[in-house]
């Protein structure tokens, strides 16, 4: 099955709005034929003390980043919520996904 990363704006917004938003997201991706692929990272990577295992980070958000550009790498397609372009991780992942040739999918 393909895939699509879910791109969303998380500042000044509540987990349950971002959720909401998400779940609608996967629902439109899975009616195109693709697996959502999560970059909300919750539960354990919310925790500081799980970043022990990968050594000392200067910049944590920035290692963060990283792991949404992994999760990139093993997509077809992203999927950009609306207000997407008010973030900077999102118009990261935009320039990423135009930079590397990934199908871009808006709301």
């Amino acid at each position: 099955m393909k895939k699509a990363m879910i791109s969303q704006r998380y500042s000044g917004r509540s987990k349950e709005e971002i959720m909401a938003e998400r779940d609608e997201a996967v629902k439109k991706l899975e009616s195109l034929g693709y697996e959502a692929v999560n970059v909300f990272f919750t539960d354990e990577w919310n925790k500081f003390e799980a970043l022990k295992k990968y050594g000392e980070k200067k910049n944590v958000p920035l290692f963060f980043y990283s792991l949404r550009m992994e999760a990139l790498s093993n997509c077809d397609a992203i999927y950009f919520c609306k207000g997407w372009e008010y973030d900077c991780n999102c118009k990261m992942d935009h320039e990423a996904a135009l930079i590397y040739g990934i199908r871009v999918l808006y709301d």
